[in-house]
């Protein structure tokens, strides 16, 4: 294979990894390819991938941190540097001095290389800037993009946009008032309203913003909206009125294909009379409702209506018509109901609350095309009939214990099962071909399609061990266990599996620090009688742990490389304190010889890592008769979430004297060599370039890849590509610089929120790859985009909320077409030619007070924090495609008729009151592009639903509403998904049979009762069921399921055991008990269990599943649990548990001297080589993970098990791996290095 590679033009090597996304893959085609490499012009086109300072959310990237901290593969140094692009600038009061100096010159707005020549820059971050916000970047009319996060001033002043003429995004994030000026390009604004500051739609004259087509005005903070108050140009359309908009607010957005309103509670009309019965002069309270009406109908373009919120007293009703363009319509929150004369003959997905679906508040039966539905809240039972017979993706919700899926009968055509909530046996169709499903024990068959199945497990099972039945789906792959399961539990993976996921657990008594380990959810036969404990068909790994006491922890990644063939681990580690803090390590494993002593390693997003040259074990008589098969030192990978960077990775060795210990042995510890290292390359040494010719052509071991895999999508497998072909990144003989155009993948300096990513601090500030430097520095964009597309304006909560940011000039950024405010009230001056605006604004304002109609281009409209107030017609630009909204009111009816043009429309309905008389009534019918419709509620309506006309055009349903209503003259002919409450279904507000006949997938929330029979569609392809956990009640026994269900998962209490159809491919189920068959055809298994299982060893049924390729084992504090892994599995996750427990011998796999492990995320990583001892042993290598770092990414491994972070620098006994001389020999050694090329071939001495 070497040589081959060896034979191909540099041209065409260029192109390969130009086209890889694998950073792992380019190092080891460089690694490989010295000549193209070490030519200076070449190496200048090669670049690594994803290496951005922040992402598109408008976050600084914790990728980017890791790498550009912890990188330290010096070799590839000069790569890196071309993949940091000078396009992204950051305005902040924090200084990055943690970053080297060529990074900092590239991502601040003056201290740059260039500082007369601002032009690359197309994207600006500002975080609550000491100055005004834009007014250093006025200076850059290139900048396209602007995220604005600001919080010091008393107002966002954006009044003067008009001078960045490119301006085509801007985003903005403040707790102040906010001023927009008239902007002529701008097409995409962001409005996110912190704190208490309420954001008046119609104060910010968005219709001056003529060229806007994408607004969005996040949290509950947006009021007046209403006609006219939004450009007509938008085509999304993204808010949260405080109150339910007008009726005809929407009627003028002709142009709208996506709209999103989130619904408050309405507030209620009281008026008081003297009671004539007596002469007192009390006076009682009349409450009088009004019917809530959202018209839609005139939004003929609308494709996607998503409407949510918090109008959940039955007292109210909000009727909402929809255009028959929808294909995606979302009604998640109860008062809605799509009128019946509404017909959706294109609606391809439905996402619904359960009690509208039931309760007859929609009808799919003017949907045939309906191929998805989702159904949240599910906690009755639903009816045989509630399932439309074209589904192909059903999700049930469940909400509660009761069983709700005995009557449903799953359609032949359903492909996709998922059902979330407590277990409920179920009829599995044979047509299933993905499965997600709760369980308690395992099935006792499987789909034979079935290629994807995910199983949750949590305490309530009484397995141990987990095996699956035979046969096996033939085609399943891929397999995920999410498991919330104390105590021992074991999986046994079938052989065919590909794509592994499982949940691992450290024993939280046993030390302060986390260890986790795969040989906790493996039966002791396996780790003692096989050298491979994983099929070898299993090159892709998912391993997930939590650490709920310590904030560090590690990993043991010896056992990856010399007991499994995994290629790519992913290590995804959660603090279990919020989302944000959780980090994905993404690992390139790469074993350079055949007995693994050099194994490059390579963490593909912060791309550190580097060659881990592995040391020899050598044992005792005690220590071999405990490990006979181990010949290498324990390898400990550990990170630290405590850390400034949670991306940061160490490493480090464990002697064999520590493996005893960990068996429960005693054992004098003084020669243990607890030295942390880097995941780094941090050798300098330079070698002649004349030896280069002599290792070009060396006959170093192929290691064809043992999967099917052929893109190149991971920064990991750009780094192995490049260790690979070293002709392509040394050859000096084109100077075209070719070597620019290779790139890390996926390194943002600010993701889409507007925030500088972990990922970017990570690789900027820890990158050590050194001999991919020049990659990192790498960027597409470098030169051939001109000018900033992209606003985040971002303002800290804890500052004034009254404080403006002037916007008003934002005009003067000519082509920005993103525009996100996160600021307390600063509202954006018009700007032609903005497509996506989003309002996350601290103060809810009335929508007419934005002049959002100023906006011409705009068409996605988000209200992301404060509530759209007093919204109804022609408040909204008419070319708008997708509009969010958080309201507390019900929108007039009205409202939306004019968003012809809309597709996607979600509706935040918070605690709302209204002075409406009668029913609720939200008309969508005009929105005949309406594609997705989401509902939702977080608060409550009372004393009335909301009925929603929904157009034909739908296609995914939202329904996280309880009061909403579906009229029945509404047909949703091309609904395919639907995520709805189970009241919404079990009320009647919705009709899956009439109103949905081509429901594919269905998402059922919240189910507290049983589901009645006919409930589930025929034409359902994927479930899934969220069973309530405060339910008691079998909800699940009527449930028929379709013959078309190929994927189902079942969330919730396990005391129901649903009958599998035998059509699942995809199955995530909760379970306490291995199931006693599953479907033949599955490929795809999540299991789910917890410390409720009594079991400790779980198997799976025979025959397994033929196709069962994906095994995903979710193990939720259970302890003393292994797994039987059948032989089929190719993709394994399973949760880890960490302890001091006696721990059987571990065969080794002899071709795993040298591994590249790299974590794709952070680009952390590099290449161990294994160290063995006596009888071919290897010693154990642990990852170390620690949460007390600030970058959670943060990594180190060791052979050692036990990791100190407050190491003393100074104790001989305790050296540090980091830049210090260690076996990782990518970092040790340049490309230059002759000895360097030596461990490819089986090693150095």
């Amino acid at each position: 294979m070497t040589s081959h590679l060896l034979q191909l033009s540099n041209l065409l090597l260029l192109y390969i990894l130009s086209e890889s996304d694998s950073n792992a893959d380019i190092i080891c085609l460089l690694l490989t390819c010295k000549k193209l490499y070490h030519n200076s012009s070449l190496k200048r086109s090669i670049q690594f991938k994803g290496i951005e300072a922040f992402t598109d959310k408008g976050k600084i990237s914790r990728q980017f941190k890791a790498t550009a901290t912890l990188f330290n593969i010096t070799s590839f140094k000069d790569i890196l540097q071309n993949s940091i692009s000078d396009s992204q600038v950051i305005l902040s009061r924090g200084n990055f001095q943690n970053y080297p100096e060529w990074i900092q010159q590239r991502i601040s707005a003056d201290n740059r290389v260039d500082n007369n020549n601002k032009s690359s820059i197309t994207t600006a971050l500002v975080n609550d800037y000491y100055q005004p916000p834009l007014e250093t970047l006025y200076s850059v009319p290139s900048i396209e993009a602007i995220f604005i996060h600001q919080y010091r001033d008393d107002r966002l002043d954006l009044n003067h946009i008009s001078r960045l003429p490119n301006l085509q995004r801007l985003s903005v994030s403040t707790n102040k008032s906010i001023s927009i000026g008239k902007h002529t390009t701008l097409k995409s604004l962001t409005l996110d309203a912190q704190g208490s500051y309420t954001l008046s739609v119609a104060d910010l004259g968005l219709t001056k913003l003529e060229s806007l087509t994408e607004l969005h005005l996040s949290r509950e903070c947006v009021f007046t909206i209403g006609p006219g108050v939004f450009p007509s140009s938008l085509t999304s359309l993204t808010l949260s009125p405080i109150e339910i908009p007008p009726r005809d607010t929407f009627i003028s957005l002709r142009s709208l294909v996506y709209l999103k309103v989130f619904l408050h509670q309405p507030t209620t009309k009281k008026e008081s009379s003297k009671d004539n019965n007596n002469n007192s002069n009390k006076k009682k309270v009349v409450v009088v409702m009004e019917q809530l009406f959202i018209d839609l109908d005139t939004l003929v373009n609308l494709k996607t209506l998503d409407i949510g919120g918090s109008v959940s007293d039955k007292k109210y009703n909000i009727t909402t018509s929809v255009p028959p363009s929808i294909r995606i319509l979302t009604l998640f929150t109860d008062g809605l109901q799509i009128p019946t004369r509404c017909t959706m003959p294109l609606l391809e997905k439905l996402n619904v609350q359960s009690s509208i679906l039931i309760g007859g508040r929609i009808s799919l039966l003017s949907s045939p095309l309906i191929k998805k539905l989702c159904m949240t809240y599910c906690n009755k039972v639903i009816p045989s009939n509630i399932i439309p017979s074209t589904l192909e993706k059903l999700t049930i919700y469940k909400y509660g214990s009761k069983p709700v899926l005995h009557q449903v009968v799953f359609p032949p055509s359903l492909l996709h099962l998922t059902i979330n909530g407590d277990y409920e046996p179920v009829k599995l169709p044979d047509s299933l071909v993905k499965l997600k499903q709760l369980v308690n024990i395992p099935p006792a068959s499987l789909p034979q399609q079935l290629k994807t199945l995910t199983y949750s497990m949590d305490f309530s099972t009484e397995l141990t061990h987990f095996v699956f039945p035979s046969p096996y789906p033939p085609h399943l792959e891929t397999l995920n266990f999410d498991l919330e399961i104390d105590g021992e539990f074991t999986i046994d993976i079938p052989p065919i599996t590909k794509y592994l996921s499982i949940t691992l657990e450290s024993d939280p008594l046993r030390r302060p620090n986390k260890y986790f380990s795969i040989s906790s959810r493996l039966s002791k036969s396996i780790i003692t009688q096989q050298q491979q404990w994983l099929p070898s068909n299993t090159t892709h790994l998912t391993c997930k742990t939590a650490i709920y006491i310590s904030t560090n922890g590690s990993f043991r990644l010896d056992e990856i490389i010399n007991h499994t063939n995994v290629r790519y681990l992913s290590l995804y580690v959660s603090d279990n304190t919020s989302y944000e803090s959780d980090t994905l390590f993404q690992f390139s494993i790469q074993r350079l010889d055949s007995e693994n002593n050099n194994v490059l390693v390579l963490e593909t997003q912060s791309l550190q890592g580097g060659i881990i040259t592995q040391r020899k074990k050598i044992n005792n008589t005690q220590q071999q008769q405990r490990h006979p098969y181990q010949q290498y030192e324990p390898i400990y990978l550990r990170f630290d979430f405590g850390s400034s960077n949670p991306f940061g990775l160490n490493w480090r060795f464990a002697n064999a004297e520590d493996d005893v210990k960990e068996d429960g042995d005693e054992g004098d510890d003084s020669d243990s060599d607890d030295s942390d290292y880097d995941m780094n390359d941090d050798d300098e040494n330079d070698d002649d370039e004349s030896n280069d010719n002599d290792n070009d052509d060396d006959d170093s071991d192929d290691n064809d890849d043992e999967g099917d895999d052929t893109d190149i999508n991971s920064n990991g497998d750009i780094v192995c590509l490049l260790l690979t072909c070293k002709k392509l990144y040394s050859n000096s003989s084109n100077i075209g610089g070719l070597k620019r155009l290779i790139r890390f993948k996926g390194i943002e300096v600010i993701d889409n929120y507007g925030r500088i990513t972990q990922e970017f601090k990570s690789a900027t500030t820890q990158f050590k790859l050194n001999s991919f430097k020049d990659i990192l520095v790498n960027k597409e964009t470098l030169y051939s985009v001109p000018s900033i597309e992209t606003l985040f304006i971002i303002y800290p909560s804890q500052l004034d909320n009254t404080s403006k940011m002037d916007l008003r000039s934002i005009s003067r950024l000519p082509i920005l077409q993103r525009l996100e405010i996160r600021t307390g009230q600063s509202f954006p001056g018009p700007h032609p030619t903005l497509k996506s605006l989003t309002l996350g604004l601290s103060t809810s304002y009335p929508v007419i007070d934005l002049q959002l109609t100023k906006f011409v281009s705009l068409t996605k409209l988000t209200f992301e924090s404060a509530y759209a107030k007093d919204i109804g017609p022609g408040l909204f630009p008419s070319s708008l495609t997708s509009l969010t909204l958080r309201l507390e009111e019900i929108p007039p009816r009205d409202t939306f008729l004019s968003l012809t043009l809309l597709e996607t429309l979600k509706i935040d309905l918070q605690t709302i009151s209204t002075d409406m008389i009668g029913k609720p009534f939200i008309d969508l019918d005009s929105l005949v592009n309406l594609k997705t419709l989401i509902i939702s509620s977080d608060g409550s309506v009372k004393n009335s639903s909301i009925s929603i006309s929904i157009p034909p055009s739908i296609k995914i349903l939202d329904l996280k509403f309880i009061l909403v209503q579906i009229p029945p003259d509404c047909t949703m002919s091309q609904l395919e998904r639907l995520d709805v409450k189970q009241s919404v279904l079990n009320g009647g507000n919705i009709n899956l049979l009439s109103q949905c006949p081509s429901l594919k997938k269905l998402v059922i929330y919240d189910c507290k009762e049983s589901i009645p029979s006919n409930i589930i569609p025929s034409t359902l392809e994927k479930l899934t069921i969220y069973k309530s956990t405060i339910s008691g009640e079998d909800i699940l026994g009527q449930v028929v399921f379709p013959p078309s269900l190929t994927s189902l998962t079942i969330n919730g209490d396990d005391q129901e055991v649903p009958q599998l159809p035998d059509t699942i491919v995809s199955l995530k189920h909760w379970v306490l008990d291995a199931p006693l068959s599953l479907p033949q055809d599955l490929k795809n298994l999540t299991y789910i269990m917890d410390w409720r299982t009594s079991m400790e060893h779980f198997e799976f049924p025979t025959p397994y599943p033929p196709h069962l390729e994906s095994l995903n084992l979710d193990l939720q504090d259970i302890h003393y649990f292994t797994v039987q892994v059948p032989p089929t599995i190719k993709y394994l996750s399973i949760t880890l548990e960490s302890g001091s427990r006696k721990r059987p011998n571990r065969l080794l796999d002899k071709d795993n001297l040298n591994v590249l492990v790299l974590e794709t995320n952070t680009l952390q990583g590099g290449i161990i080589t294994q160290q063995q001892q006596s009888h071919e042993q290897y010693v154990p290598i642990y990852l170390h993970l620690n949460t007390n770092s600030s970058n959670p990414f943060e990594i180190k491994w060791s052979f050692e098990q036990d990791c100190d972070y407050n190491e003393d620098s100074d104790n001989e006994d305790s050296e540090d791996y980091d830049n210090q001389d260690s076996d990782i020999d990518d970092g040790s050694v340049d490309f230059d290095d002759e000895s360097f090329f030596a461990i490819l071939a089986g090693g150095r001495d």
